[in-house]
């Protein structure tokens, strides 16, 4: 029996008198745990108030498929979007048929993603920039809990010119951020993406993957003719407010010929897809030059899994 027609069938225990977070907590166990004890496992997990000090420091095992990793209650949210809720499920199009791909990671979190591309891509080699002091020592364990795979990791915030920069934490770790000289509550390495692409390879980068909340404006624009040269597809997640939506999608258009606008996620932010070639997995329908970003078509995915049976995420 599920622990929500448990709740269901506890006489005193309506769901209405119950708060918020205990609610959601049994809503994602039910939805994402794969049997009973996984429910139980996940439901304790995800009761913890994401922005107590026993939930941050705390650090829970996980596996998917073969590879194991290491997250606190912050950072759940990065993995449930990219290992349950296959939000770069399209990925697997983008980086289909090469044996070897190079991929960058910016804004790489704990390691959902080089995890969730290593599941597809056992060969892949990636280089994950993550400029959290927190989120940066998770990355590093878990690189390490998987010692057979091409994966280096760096802890630098990618940004417009190299030294030091502000960084502000948040409560839910996928959100921190830079926010300036002076500014912040941490202090942390930044380096060019003119750096990051002369040090990873010689060889074209096959995907750039790009979530620096808000930071993507000043990242990109400026350097077309560099990303149009060594990077062959980028996926960029766009964080309106924090940055001109209108400039990074000139920028993006300016790099790459092909343009893909990806909908159809639970995270309200937006994300493009560019790329040197058209991808026929993809429906093409770049219409952002006749309507405002939020009335774009959504690219439907139909690219196929390379492995028949995809790896379930479980606590161990």
């Amino acid at each position: 029996m599920s622990l929500k027609d448990r709740l269901k069938e506890t006489p005193f225990a309506e769901a209405a008198r119950f708060p918020q977070r205990v609610r959601a907590a049994v809503a994602s166990a039910s939805k994402y745990g794969r049997t009973p004890e996984d429910q139980r496992k996940l439901f304790r997990f995800l009761l913890a108030s994401p922005s107590s000090q026993r939930a941050r420091t705390r650090q829970h095992e996980f596996r998917f498929g073969d590879m194991r990793f290491f997250i606190g209650r912050p950072e759940w949210h990065g993995v449930r979007e990219v290992l349950l809720d296959r939000e770069y499920s399209f990925v697997a199009g983008v980086l289909e048929g090469k044996k070897r791909p190079v991929v960058i990671d910016l804004g790489a979190n704990a390691g959902a993603f080089p995890i969730f591309v290593f599941s597809m891509f056992p060969h892949a080699v990636i280089s994950s920039f993550e400029p959290s002091g927190r989120a940066y020592s998770l990355l590093e364990r878990n690189r390490n809990q998987n010692p057979g795979f091409d994966w280096t990791t760096t802890q630098a915030a990618v940004w417009k010119e190299a030294g030091q920069i502000g960084f502000q934490n948040s409560e839910f770790s996928t959100g921190s951020r830079i926010a300036g000289d002076g500014m912040g509550n941490e202090m942390v390495p930044a380096v060019t993406l003119r750096s990051i692409l002369g040090d990873v390879s010689s060889a074209p980068v096959d995907l750039l993957k790009m979530d620096i909340e808000g930071a993507e404006e000043d990242v990109l624009v400026g350097n077309e003719s560099l990303l149009s040269e060594r990077v062959r597809s980028m996926v960029v997640e766009i964080h309106p407010g924090r940055c001109s939506i209108e400039n990074v999608i000139a920028s993006l258009r300016e790099s790459h010929e092909h343009l893909y606008f990806l909908f159809g996620r639970e995270s309200a932010w937006q994300v493009v897809l560019s790329s040197s070639e058209p991808l026929p997995f993809l429906d093409y329908r770049d219409e952002y030059m006749h309507h405002p970003p939020e009335t774009l078509m959504a690219a439907q995915d139909s690219s196929p899994s390379p492995q028949g049976n995809e790896p379930a995420l479980r606590m161990a």
